[in-house]
């Protein structure tokens, strides 16, 4: 079952699992405004999925 968080949630679970965690709720927020994570908004809050942020970014490691 993924892990579904608010905005503020989805980045303070981000930092608990790596304290020099570099993704930030400015950083979501931005993510979701470009739809380039799913989301769910109920009533003024956004709903992620922390899995979701993190495969959004593995997805874009550069291999060097």
């Amino acid at each position: 079952m993924k892990h579904i968080r608010t905005i503020n949630g989805a980045a303070q679970m981000l930092h608990d699992m790596d304290i020099n965690c570099a993704i930030t709720a400015h950083c979501i927020r931005h993510l979701i405004k470009a739809e380039l994570i799913p989301y769910t908004r109920t009533g003024c809050k956004y709903l992620v999925a922390v899995e979701d942020i993190i495969a959004y970014f593995g997805a874009n490691q550069s291999t060097d």
